[in-house]
């Protein structure tokens, strides 16, 4: 049994503390795809799961980034910077709501070129 190879490529704050958005690449057999996944934390004893999730083929991306439009564009709500914290095992009511890039030299970088017309 082969497993997929994962990457997660950044980890957004939705806002609320127990739930969050998880861009991940993944390479499922040759098949490389972006996997957009809703992640709720359900307590001490579950920790953080996938509640559901979307898998954008690469085909789809540019489509995709000028559907949501450029971080300027959005309304202030949606652009509005979050505070950024470091990923724990265990979550306490106090803190932080996860968010940003988590480097890694083997994850691969995501490109979408968008040409614009003159």
């Amino acid at each position: 049994m082969t497993y997929p190879k994962e990457h997660v490529v950044e980890s957004i704050s939705t806002g609320d503390s127990d739930r969050t958005l998880i861009v991940n690449c993944t390479d499922k057999t040759g098949c490389v795809f972006v996997e957009i996944r809703q992640q709720n934390y359900g307590g001490q004893r579950v920790g953080w799961f996938t509640q559901s999730s979307v898998q954008v083929p690469p085909e789809a991306l540019a489509a995709m980034r000028t559907a949501l439009g450029i971080a300027s564009a959005l309304p202030e709500m949606v652009s509005a910077k979050r505070e950024r914290a470091t990923l724990k095992a265990a979550r306490m009511e106090e803190d932080y709501v996860v968010t940003g890039r988590i480097p890694s030299p083997q994850a691969p970088a995501l490109r979408v070129w968008h040409a614009e017309s003159a």
